[in-house]
């Protein structure tokens, strides 16, 4: 030691290395047990080196075994490096000496031992010789939860060698539902899909599975739409889905595809009326007689199913309605509009245009009341300011509306006095006031006020003509009349 007290670090590392060239086990324990007594006199010299070589001596000689059959040199590993012999032991099928190199170098887990664990899966499931319910619960109790490793890539390999039920008994382990579903999806497995996606309550997974069955044939999707009855949420988004694609949607062969999915959600739950009452709603998106029609009596068809006796007024409107468009249909002319228009409506454009005996059809056919029906042609005819036919309807017999409404049309439309006046007389005295007020002639309202003997009505009047001398004059003797008799 005396002799070599100044070369003592270059003869320390010396042995070291020597150690890593050396293949003999009993020589690299000699090298590194001299290489120990030596750095026991050397005060800064750092002992990581002797760790580092010391664990890749070992790791050496354990991949120079005849069983693995890797003699690899120092110089060898340190160009390959350690990742690249691991994966090459992984490759060769040496799980269980990757793993415990891993762990004794302390590689991470999520790089290391969970890894090779996930390459030892993905190779198990290639085995055709064990039973797919015993391989799975194998790889469960092997991998557990260790970190870093996903069901869902093993699942993939065993689906790529043609074991689906494998992969679906692998995705069981799986703790995200998210990803699932895009396997089971592949896997055509719809109704697992959705319980999955539905029980993650994740909507844009529900959304995915409903996408995909949407692409898919008739009897597929049939068999789908009874298995989502049984998952509410999932039925609430395929409705609203199926509702705003019909909005969406141009061409009229993807609008009844959208309607025919709904409607056979709704059947197959026995809603009729909320079908009814979505044909009604598609009802007023079409723009053609007929195709309204057909819609508004699939509507009926649904409220008089089996079932739905207590909802008897839905299937009479609708055959209502449905009479309605039948009449307007009729009535369609170039320039002219029916279709949007209500029953009132309609009848108030007909006589409006001066079409009086298709007005009576109208009133016979649908049974208006002569209340409705004397409102309505009285507003067409002040609207049209056909004030002689309005003078006769008022005398065709007596008003079942009086004629204080007549006064006010008059006055509504052109704001005819001369008009207003012929009705006027007709009018009870106690409601003549306020019409008279309207019409400005106040002194016909003061008149009216003092043959009623409404004191508050001359009060309320004598506040209004304060810059008509006369009139106040007139109001104040009247009002000291009514005071005196009292």
């Amino acid at each position: 030691m005396r002799s070599i007290k100044d070369h003592l670090q270059e003869a320390v590392s010396a042995c070291m290395k020597a150690a890593g060239h050396e293949f003999e086990p009993k020589t690299q324990r000699a090298l590194m047990k001299a290489a120990s007594f030596g750095k026991s006199f050397l005060k800064d010299m750092r002992p990581q080196a002797y760790v580092e070589m010391s664990q890749t001596v070992r790791v050496l000689n354990n991949v120079r075994n005849y069983k693995v059959g890797i003699p690899l040199t120092f110089e060898e590993l340190q160009r390959l490096s350690l990742p690249v012999l691991i994966d090459r032991l992984v490759l060769r099928r040496h799980y269980l000496l990757a793993i415990k190199i891993c762990d004794y170098l302390r590689i991470p887990k999520r790089d290391g031992a969970s890894r090779i664990l996930a390459h030892w899966a993905c190779h198990k499931v290639q085995q055709s010789n064990i039973d797919d319910e015993l391989l799975a619960k194998e790889i469960a109790a092997k991998l557990g939860d260790t970190p870093g490793i996903s069901y869902i890539d093993i699942a993939y390999k065993a689906l790529d060698q043609g074991k689906k039920s494998l992969a679906v008994k692998l995705l069981d382990y799986e703790p995200k539902a998210s990803n699932q579903v895009p396997l089971l999806l592949r896997m055509e497995k719809f109704d697992l899909a959705l319980q999955k996606a539905s029980d993650s309550g994740d909507m844009d997974q529900v959304y995915m599975v409903i996408e995909r069955v949407d692409q898919k044939s008739e009897s597929q999707r049939s068999e789908f739409l009874r298995k989502i009855r049984n998952y509410p949420m999932a039925q609430s988004l395929l409705i609203k889905k199926c509702k705003l694609q019909e909005k969406l949607q141009k061409k009229a062969r993807e609008k009844e595809e959208s309607r025919n999915m709904l409607a056979m959600i709704f059947f197959q739950d026995d809603q009729f009326r909320d079908n009814g009452n979505t044909y009604i709603q598609y009802s007023y998106d079409e723009s053609d007689f007929n195709e309204r029609m057909k819609l508004i009596e699939k509507a009926k068809m649904n409220y008089e199913s089996k079932g739905m006796q207590l909802f008897t007024f839905g299937a009479q409107v609708t055959a209502d309605q449905l009479k309605l468009l039948e009449f307007q249909k009729r009535l369609q002319k170039p320039g002219e509009q029916y279709m949007n228009l209500s029953l009132y409506d309609t009848l108030y454009q007909l006589i409006y245009k001066g079409c009086p005996k298709q007005a009576e059809t109208l009133r016979k056919e649908f049974n208006i009341s002569d209340t409705r029906f004397w409102w309505k042609k009285m507003q067409a005819l002040a609207a049209a300011s056909d004030w002689v036919e309005l003078e006769k309807f008022s005398k065709s017999k007596k008003s079942p509306i009086g004629y204080e409404p007549f006064v006010e049309v008059c006055l509504t439309y052109g704001h005819n006095l001369r008009e207003a006046e012929k009705y006027m007389q007709k009018v009870p005295v106690e409601k003549r006031i306020k019409l008279y007020i309207k019409m400005g002639d106040l002194n016909q309202a003061a008149e009216a006020a003092f043959q009623v003997k409404s004191v508050d009505d001359l009060n309320a009047l004598l506040s209004k003509c304060a810059n008509n001398r006369e009139l106040t004059e007139r109001i104040q003797a009247r009002l000291s009349q009514l005071t005196y008799r009292r």
